[in-house]
């Protein structure tokens, strides 16, 4: 029989005692539970600003657009509900499926 110490600032250790043989078989118990369907999902993020120099970079001196509505289209053409962007230019598209 092993014992376990009460666990304090130190790590613990095993300590052995004496007990008498005796044989015992433990059963396990297997519980099987289905899930759900699940589905990979995935998300577009980005920024959107006022690119003065149109070199398609960010500059530090090139202003975040707030309030700018962003429309996603998938490759079908169908578009998505748009979003509007933050005070800081960012939007984002979460829990999009994969391959639609």
């Amino acid at each position: 029989m092993l014992i376990l110490p009460q666990i304090g600032p130190f790590a613990p250790q095993w300590k052995r005692t004496k007990s008498p043989l005796r044989h015992s078989v433990r059963r396990r118990k297997l519980e099987v539970e289905h899930l759900e369907c699940r589905r990979l999902l995935a998300g577009i993020a980005g920024d959107v600003w006022y690119d003065n120099n149109a070199n398609g970079i960010w500059d530090e001196d090139e202003p975040q657009a707030a309030n700018v509505l962003v429309e996603l289209i998938a490759p079908g053409g169908s578009v998505g509900d748009p979003i509007q962007t933050d005070v800081d230019g960012h939007y984002d598209f979460p829990n999009l499926p994969l391959n639609e």
